[in-house]
């Protein structure tokens, strides 16, 4: 334990001022991390008609400053904090500081420390005034100090700016005066109130302000009177700004001093400040104030001696007024507040003369209302003139009120907290933020500005600052933001030059490859057709025709107009791009000569997928890659020409069975590899319409991973980029898909139609880069004594590297705030009001974290707040609000399928991190309630059923570490959900619910997937009635998902997204791994369809339909013939699915 943690064992502490910004701060400090302390008391003036008590407990109900604490001490919040600390009443204007007799000899008897940091901070207050509580009421703590028996430290707050009547360095010591400051105070006293005011500013003289004038009075009275053995400390603060650290970055409350200069130029008030934007401003976080005060109160306990320290900044890391001007600005044009009178449009002036024009400019159309007003207008026109005027000449007001500060300009010497900064352990250098030399001022001034808005105004903004880049906000401050985009684009991105187009075209064509793909073609259509020249001449042309249709035409002109325009439409539709780019950074210096070229692999869930990823290259002036891209845009006119010379080339899924078309992709791909492009490509193939993750293909993958194993390259570096949007742009249209519906084409004129899209809001994009993986490395260390001539091992490798790529993709999945509201309104389809569904948002988001989820937002109640308001913003349409009663607002969901569909597809973002667990809760809770909350199940018995759906919902997933064996899924699976209170041990050693809320959220998860599942399982019915047993898939999946949402209709089961197509093949999948079907195409038949053959009797499918049938949600279809009465619904009810 350190010097400042052991001083504080067992001491008693009187600390005055918690109602105000620093006491507060302090008091906090000391309940959070000093709870070795043993007593606090806190001097509490009363007011009228509210006890000590009621105001000391509205202090802690209505401060968010102690939501932390609160947070970590829970339900025991108020019995710690009733343990801790007594508030006493008292006034620092009464003689005896109001104290009664029982609370002063309390206090003598026990205080240790003694902390005085209540004042007057009004820098207008009358003399009079300030006198009373900044010097007699100091004073009146170092008389009680005094009387302390116990007395180690009597710690006065004072101000840097007592010596504001001098310039340039500043020493941390009481300047000496021939005036007896204390003879001066008395005498003032006994002039006349109105005399007195009347020579104020003769008083002051070179002080600016009644404030410090009297705060330099009180030092040196403090330093006159001192008794020679007591211990006296005083911090002097400069500027107090918001917190940069403790409790949270950005806190503050009150408006004084620069957050009042910081407020009214937000709210459009404040418009020209008297300052000299070059000069250095010296601002002082209140979390460093606070803490210099508890350690210097610590560490000079019991010297006997009179000890002064500045805390403040400009010494050790100095800040000029233009970087808040900067960044003032920056911040209030960027987030707006609702409660404003204009524009941010704050202008620091050093010229007076300038200040002046421009204040008397501001005046006149303001006076020119007022005329008009008082000839020709109402009295409510009167009364807005009026109030219009008044809001100028108080600007003017503040303007010269801080005109002193940040116009002249101090150093301030701060050498003594550096030399006890070594006196400190670890723990305590972690504990108390006291090295200000670490501070960036641009990110500080942004979250200073930041919590005025927040904690001030009370408006919910998401702060500004994380650590993460907006890479939107490129030039955003710009003056001409339209030129600067121009200047971006075309200093940004890294020229490269890969070979011509004509060149890739020769050197495709004539590659023995593609030479020897050309001969196998000529000689399969010689034994259909006969040999002739023109079949020569017809196959050659083909191979030049699929040359010309699928390479890229890459040119950086038409890669920084690109990167121009999508800079230009991303800040138009969204409102942050925010990535991780610490492995970005790191990728910058990568050499490609040494380790082989880059190769990118995102998430796929957008068209903007691969473009966002180039954009993200150029925009760190990083390498483009080349994109495999579908065929989508290749018929797209002019569209596809743009790709191309962005990086593109295109691939067409339907020419597996080409060697033609094979032979030219391999070859091309490779081609690019050995001239050192970067690549890009979707190791997902398509994208997902269902939001999860799509097993891997192998094709692309394969071709790279060749391109290593036979040295044609000396490695290559897989980079795995996930993007994770909270509005998919194009999301509107994959409803219609998983309903069976032909995906739209498209086209030039259907692009044009999406520029309706510019005007839509699709919230935010967060991008994670992973950690790069080297393809050699990955051999090296999982394979090394692989046989890479075997072509069946090679395959097996490059299959387990892509799904390693893939579990890094899954870990890596940020979830974005309409996934967890999408989640819990499914889980609430007949509605939930906001307040709940805050609440329940914040409920979700602590789970995810628990389980190592990376989450879009803060997990406190303000960002779960802010996250559930923005997502039913970004879900308008599919997300109903209705006023429930005065109070409260109702939250439901549209209940028309492709809503339902989109819900589901947002809700699948999050799925990953609890389908293991909600397999295993929807495996006990079919054992029904008694058994499952009380008797509970065997571990034998949970891990068989657990078993079964782990494999049964195989492709709904792609999760590392799934548990295979019963020891690991006890060790593993079974151990995290008793270690997250999901389940536990009972005494007779089984395995039963605890928590009911996670078990019922995460069955919410699962229970779509078992109704499709055993739908689609029902159907194989109708091929069983039939004599041969099979019919064309095609029509069986229509049958299966007509027949799905049949049963839905007819309220047989409950979720309308068990009839999405993408959950209907995945199961036809599964159960033909079962071997209850196959698939096949008759080869004889060109252009046959593929068709669907049942393997199994009757027999086989009642069993297993039985056993998936009994997960089904219980008290939905509680019939235990319910399977029966599907039947007969399919068979007789519905008797044309008999004739399909």
């Amino acid at each position: 334990m350190g010097k400042v943690f052991q001083f504080y064992e067992g001491k008693t502490v009187l600390l005055t001022g918690i109602t105000g910004f620093l006491g507060k701060v302090i008091f906090e400090k000391f309940l959070r991390t000093l709870p070795m302390v043993k007593r606090i008391y806190v001097l509490i003036r009363s007011k009228k008609g509210s006890p000590v008590e009621e105001r000391f407990k509205k202090v802690i109900h209505d401060s968010e400053i102690f939501e932390r604490l609160r947070q970590e001490k829970g339900d025991n919040f108020f019995n710690y904090l009733f343990s801790k600390v007594v508030p006493i009443e008292g006034d620092l204007l009464k003689e005896g500081l109001g104290l009664s007799k029982q609370d002063y000899q309390t206090i003598t008897q026990e205080a240790n420390i003694v902390i005085n940091c209540a004042a007057s901070v009004d820098f207008n207050a009358k003399l009079e005034e300030a006198i009373n509580i900044n010097v007699r009421g100091s004073l009146r703590m170092m008389e009680l100090s005094k009387q302390c028996l116990q007395l180690e430290n009597f710690v006065h707050v004072s101000t840097c700016y007592v010596n504001s009547d001098k310039r340039g360095w500043i020493e941390e010591d009481i300047y000496n005066t021939e005036q007896n400051a204390r003879q001066l105070m008395d005498d003032l006293m006994k002039m006349p109130p109105a005399e007195l005011e009347r020579q104020t500013k003769t008083i002051l003289g070179n002080y600016p302000n009644t404030y410090v004038f009297t705060k330099s009075a009180v030092e040196r009275i403090i330093k006159a009177e001192r008794p020679p053995n007591m211990t006296i400390t005083i911090v002097r603060p400069s500027i107090i700004g918001a917190a940069v650290s403790e409790p949270c970055v950005g806190w503050v409350e009150g408006v004084t001093a620069a957050s009042a200069v910081f407020l009214l130029s937000g709210i459009g008030m404040l418009k020209y400040i008297h300052a000299n934007r070059n000069a250095i401003g010296d601002v002082v976080p209140v979390d460093v104030v606070s803490d210099q005060i508890i350690v210097t109160g610590a560490l000079c306990a019991n010297l006997r001696d009179l000890s002064v320290f500045n805390a403040s900044t400009s010494s050790r890391n100095p800040m000029l007024w233009e970087v808040s001007e900067r960044n003032t600005v920056q911040y209030w044009r960027a987030n707006p507040p609702e409660k404003r009178l204009g524009s941010c449009e704050a202008q620091l002036i050093k010229d007076e003369r300038h200040l002046r024009f421009k204040q008397i400019m501001r005046r006149i159309p303001a006076l020119a209302y007022l005329k008009l007003s008082n000839f020709v207008g109402s009295e409510n026109m009167k009364k807005n003139a009026n109030r219009y005027l008044k809001i100028i000449y108080k600007a003017e007001s503040v303007s010269a009120t801080f005109s002193h500060f940040a116009s002249n300009e101090w150093i301030f010497d701060s050498r003594k907290i550096e030399k006890m900064i070594d006196q400190l352990d670890e723990q305590e250098k972690n504990a108390f933020y006291l090295d200000v030399s670490g501070i960036n001022w641009d990110n500080y001034i942004l979250m200073f500005n930041w919590g005025m808005h927040r904690y001030v105004l009370n408006e919910k903004v998401e702060p500004p600052v994380s650590d993460k880049n907006d890479i939107l906000k490129i030039n955003n401050q710009a003056k001409y933001p339209y030129f600067s985009d121009i200047n971006w684009a075309l200093s940004s991105g890294k020229p490269f030059k890969p070979r011509s187009y004509e060149e890739y075209k020769s050197l495709l064509f004539n590659s023995s490859a593609v030479q020897d793909a050309i001969s196998l073609v000529i000689e399969q259509q010689t034994k259909k057709q006969g040999f002739s020249q023109g079949l020569v001449e017809n196959v050659n042309k083909e191979a030049h025709a699929i040359i010309k249709e699928m390479i890229s035409n890459y040119k950086m002109s038409t890669l920084r107009m690109m990167a121009w325009f999508l800079h230009k439409v991303f800040k138009q539709i969204y409102e942050k791009v925010v990535i991780d780019d610490v492995n970005l950074k790191a990728l910058a210096n990568h050499n490609v000569k040494k380790d082989g070229p880059l190769i990118m692999i995102p998430t796929h869930r957008s068209y903007i997928d691969f473009l966002l990823v180039s954009y993200i290259f150029f925009a760190y002036k990083m390498q483009c890659p080349h994109i495999a891209a579908a065929e989508d845009f290749l018929n797209v006119t002019v569209v596809h020409h743009i790709l191309r010379a962005c990086g593109a080339f295109f691939t067409k899924r339907n020419q597996k069975e080409n060697p033609l078309y094979k032979a030219i992709f391999y070859e091309y791909v490779q081609r690019l590899l050995m001239d050192d492009c970067m690549l890009e490509f979707f190791v997902e193939g398509t994208r997902s319409r269902s939001g999860k993750m799509l097993h891997p293909k192998f094709g692309i993958m394969g071709i790279v991973a060749d391109a290593v194993f036979d040295s044609k390259i000396p490695d290559a570096k897989i980079v795995p980029i996930t993007l994770n949007y909270d509005k998919v742009l194009e999301g509107d249209t994959f409803p219609y898909e998983l309903l069976g519906e032909e995906k739209v084409k498209e086209s030039l004129p259907r692009l044009i139609k999406a520029i309706k899209t510019l005007s839509m809001n699709f919230g935010r994009i967060h991008v994670n880069i992973c950690e790069p993986m080297s393809i050699k490395q990955y051999l090296a260390t999982n394979y090394p004594t692989a046989d890479l001539t075997n072509r069946v091992q090679r395959k097996s490798i490059i299959e387990d590297l892509s799904y390693k790529i893939e579990y890094k993709l899954t870990d890596a999945l940020v979830c974005m705030p309409t996934g967890i509201v999408s989640a819990i309104m499914l889980q609430s389809r007949k509605g939930i009001t906001e307040d709940k569904l805050i609440n329940k948002v914040h409920w979700v988001s602590q789970r995810i974290v628990e389980r190592g989820g990376i989450l879009a937002f803060t997990p406190d109640v303000s960002g779960s707040m802010i996250a559930t308001r923005s997502s039913m913003n970004l879900l308008e349409g599919i997300l109903l609000k209705t006023k429930k009663n005065v109070f409260e607002l109702e939250v439901t969901s549209d209940t028309e399928y492709k809503n339902v569909l989109m819900l589901s597809y947002y809700r699948n973002q999050i799925v990953h991190l609890f389908i293991l667990e909600a397999i295993v809760c929807v495996a006990l809770t079919a054992f029904g309630p008694n058994v499952a909350f009380k008797e509970g199940v065997s571990l034998e018995r949970i891990w068989e059923e657990s078993s079964f759906l782990i494999e049964l919902f195989e492709r709904e997933y792609v999760l590392p570490n799934v548990p295979k064996t019963l020891e690991q899924f006890s060790k593993t699976l079974l151990a995290k959900m008793i270690e997250l209170k999901v389940l536990k041990v009972n005494e007779s050693g089984k395995i039963c619910i605890v928590d009911e809320n996670q078990v019922s959220f995460y069955n919410s998860l699962i229970y779509p997937l078992v109704e499709s599942y055993w739908s689609v399982l029902l159907n194989f019915y109708t091929l069983s009635q039939s004599k041969t047993k099979f019919m064309p898939l095609k029509k069986f999946l229509q049958q299966a998902q007509w027949f799905t949402e049949n049963m839905h209709d007819e309220r047989i089961i409950q979720h309308h997204e068990s009839c999405s197509l993408d959950t209907i093949k995945n199961a036809i999948q599964k159960y033909k791994h079962f071997k209850l079907i196959r698939t096949y195409t008759d080869a004889d038949k060109s252009g046959a369809e593929e068709n669907i053959l049942l393997l199994v009797n009757e027999e086989k499918l009642n069993e297993l339909e039985t056993h998936i049938q009994k997960f089904l949600k219980k008290g939905f279809s509680q019939s235990g013939s319910v399977s029966d009465l599907a039947k007969r619904t399919l068979l007789s009810e519905y008797p044309i699915l008999a004739r399909l």
